[in-house]
C-alpha cells in the first residue's frame, strides 16, 4: 500500500484547502423590493440559510456583504427600497454607483427580484432596471412567487418588464416546479460569469446537476490525459507517487 488513509486524508485536506485559497469568488448583487423574496432565492439556489437573513459586512448603507470560508459565492444585497421615501436617491447613489464604478466590490451578474404577487413592475422598478442594464453587468430580472398569480399575471408581468428592457427574465416558486425556472436562471448566470469564476458558482450551485456533470467530465478528462503522461515513464514503479498525487487532485 503507497499511502495510508491519515497520510491520504491529510493530502486530501492539504489539496482541498489550497484550492479553496485559489478559487475566485463571483460577485452576485440581490436587489428589489423588502419581501420579494430574495433571502428565499438564494437559499434555494446556494443552499445559503443565512446569506440574506444573517449578519453581513456593510458596504454602503444600502448594501450588505455576504461572504464565508464556506461559500465560493459572494452575495451582495441591496436594502430592500421604499417606494417615494428618500431612501430612493440613496438606493440609486449607493447600489447603482458600486455596479457602475467598482472598487474593491466587484459584481459580476445581477438578479433583480420582482414578486409576481404584487402583480406589477413599479416605476421604481422599472427605473432600477433600465439603470442596472445600461450599467454594463450582465442583470436577469426574476419573477418570484410565481404559485401565487394566474398565468396570465405572470404573461403581462413579464411583458411589463421586457417593455422596460430587453432582459432576460425567470420565473420562480419555491413550492411548485412547473413555475420554475432556476436552472435556466443558473445556467444563464454561469454562462454570463467570466471562464474563472464559473468554477466557483457551479459547485456552490445545488439546482442543475447537469452543469455539475459537465465540470466533472472536464476535470476527468484533464486528468486522464497527465495520468497518461505520467505512465510514459519507462522506470517500473516511479510514476506511482506521481499517479497518486494526481489522483488525489482529482478527487478534489
Amino acid at each position: 500500500m503507497l499511502v495510508d488513509d491519515k497520510k491520504l486524508d491529510e493530502k486530501f485536506e492539504a489539496e482541498y484547502e489550497k484550492l479553496r485559497a485559489e478559487v475566485k469568488k463571483p460577485g452576485i448583487l440581490l436587489a428589489g423590493a423588502t419581501g420579494v423574496g430574495k433571502s428565499s432565492l438564494v437559499n434555494m439556489i446556494f443552499g445559503l440559510n443565512t446569506a440574506v437573513t444573517g449578519v453581513g459586512k456593510t458596504v454602503t448603507k444600502q448594501i450588505d456583504c455576504f461572504d464565508s470560508p464556506a461559500s465560493s459565492v459572494r452575495i451582495y444585497a441591496s436594502a430592500g427600497y421604499e417606494t417615494n421615501e428618500s431612501g430612493d436617491e440613496k438606493f440609486f447613489q449607493d447600489v447603482i454607483g458600486m455596479v457602475k464604478n467598482p472598487t474593491q466590490h466587484e459584481v459580476n451578474i445581477i438578479w433583480y427580484c420582482v414578486s409576481c404577487f404584487g402583480a406589477r413592475v413599479t416605476d421604481y422598478d422599472a427605473n432600477a432596471i433600465r439603470e442596472f442594464s445600461n450599467a454594463g453587468c450582465p442583470v436577469a430580472v426574476v419573477l418570484t412567487k410565481a404559485d401565487k398569480v394566474s398565468d396570465d399575471d405572470v404573461a403581462d408581468l413579464r411583458k411589463a418588464v421586457l417593455d422596460v428592457a430587453k432582459v432576460p427574465v425567470f420565473e420562480t416558486s419555491c413550492l411548485l416546479k412547473e413555475y420554475n425556472q432556476i436552472n435556466n436562471l443558473v445556467d444563464w448566470s454561469i454562462e454570463k460569469l467570466p471562464s474563472q469564476l464559473q468554477f466557483a458558482f457551479i459547485a456552490q450551485q445545488r439546482c442543475s446537476f447537469e452543469q455539475k456533470r459537465k465540470r466533472a467530465r472536464i476535470a476527468i478528462a484533464e486528468h486522464v490525459v497527465g495520468s497518461g503522461l505520467i505512465g510514459i515513464s519507462p522506470i517500473p514503479f516511479s510514476d506511482a507517487p506521481l499517479l497518486a498525487a494526481n489522483e488525489i487532485t482529482l478527487m478534489t
